[in-house]
């Protein structure tokens, strides 16, 4: 809320929606600060134990506090969030449709399977420095022609953002030469991340070796009406936009799309073997896991049977699954952020890779999945909330198998 209200001041986009958020994010501050005063003036008034041990209260509070401000030197909150699953994706996903609604439509949507003709790519300008330039100079049009290009935005405090970096880079080392130009888009979610300085030394922490923009205006931002850190816009070698991904995950997606690129420009082009694509390469992260995968239609993920469209819809499984896919069999109702079971239970058929794969699920009903040959079966009742459908202690792959019956609508899948 408090980036979302940044960026509005910043950008001159100022009204009641904004007001709105300001007042939220000041209500939303205000009463738990107020809440923790309150109850901890009363704690010590009232509870005898802490009047007579108050000097050993104060030196456990100052080492606590000491011991707060050595993890934050080492930037040891960061690192331990960085292992921390994406957990707040979905209801990013339902916030988004709600403010901007859901005017992306087929293969432009954001993580669309296929390419689309998504209008030019924007201009990249009212930059304030260039990082990882030769003599850190503007890339001119001339640096970028002909080239398939990725504008990746981020900001480098953003814990989402560096996540999904070390994709980015990977791709930067493996297509670099092929003719692949990845631009980084720094574009602040608060005042010290406008500072050059800051930037380039968040930059050098982060790995990254690409060219990056610092878009401390919000200029390049506000070009191509971007909302997320982190977010990425594909652009051919004619320079328009192909394909569009926000938030983390989706590297293999995004790599099929540029080796297609790669091919449509240099037809003679010999590339590399995928780093992404295969099932069993690790490259770029800690394990092997499947992206967090939407169902529903705005920013539906690696389903297997095309392009998932809003509306009803029946479904047969196909003879096969690919890995980090599912796949629907059953008459279903697809909702712009989830999916449901229609005309009775509904069937889904997930091909995955982790320790863990959780459920984003709501609604009134049983679910009954089915996995390593064992049969489970809940019943499910109220808002969207998690449920854990899988954990091993190894990492590994299956097919999970699962029946939801009429009244449960579907979200998103997360993987440990």
């Amino acid at each position: 809320v408090l980036a979302a209200v940044a960026v509005a001041g910043a950008t001159g986009r100022i009204g009641v929606d904004t007001v709105a958020l300001a007042l939220s994010f000041a209500v939303g501050t205000a009463i738990p600060l107020l809440a923790f005063a309150l109850a901890g003036r009363g704690i010590t008034e009232r509870i005898r134990a802490f009047r007579t041990r108050q000097r050993a209260i104060r030196i456990t509070a100052g080492v606590v506090m000491l011991g707060l401000s050595v993890a934050l030197v080492l930037d040891a909150p960061a690192a331990l969030q960085r292992r921390l699953p994406d957990y707040t994706a979905s209801l990013q996903a339902r916030t988004d449709e709600l403010l901007h609604g859901d005017s992306s439509s087929g293969t432009c949507r954001p993580g669309a399977a296929t390419l689309g003709d998504c209008g030019p790519l924007p201009a990249i300008d009212g930059t304030v420095a260039w990082l990882n330039t030769p003599g850190n100079q503007p890339l001119t049009q001339k640096d970028r022609s002909g080239k398939v290009t990725l504008v990746d935005f981020f900001a480098y405090s953003c814990i989402n953002c560096q996540r999904s970096i070390p994709g980015v880079e990977k791709l930067h080392q493996t297509y670099a030469e092929y003719g692949l130009q990845v631009i980084g888009v720094h574009s602040p979610e608060y005042a010290f991340e406008k500072e050059v300085d800051n930037v380039r030394g968040g930059v050098e922490r982060l790995g990254i070796t690409y060219p990056v923009a610092v878009d401390s205006n919000l200029t390049t931002w506000s070009n191509f009406n971007n909302h997320y850190w982190p977010a990425h816009y594909l652009a051919d070698a004619q320079g328009n936009v192909r394909q569009t991904h926000v938030g983390e995950g989706g590297e293999a997606t995004t790599e099929k799309h540029i080796r297609e690129l790669l091919k449509q420009s240099n037809p003679n082009v010999s590339l590399p073997a995928p780093v992404f694509s295969e099932v069993d390469d690790d490259a770029g992260t800690d394990s092997p896991r499947t992206p967090e995968t939407y169902l529903g239609s705005s920013r539906a993920s690696g389903f297997a049977q095309g392009a998932l469209q809003k509306g009803r819809h029946s479904f047969s499984f196909p003879s096969d699954l690919k890995a980090d896919t599912f796949a629907l069999d059953g008459t279903w109702k697809v909702d712009s952020q989830s999916i449901a079971p229609a005309d009775g239970p509904g069937r889904l058929r997930l091909s995955y890779r982790g320790k863990q794969v959780n459920l984003v699920v709501s609604g009134e009903g049983d679910l009954t999945w089915r996995v390593n040959g064992r049969t489970h079966t809940a019943h499910v009742s109220g808002v969207p909330n998690g449920m854990e459908l899988v954990r091993t202690d190894e990492v590994g792959s299956g097919v999970l198998e699962l029946q939801a019956s009429p009244g449960l609508e579907l979200y998103s899948f997360t993987f440990g």
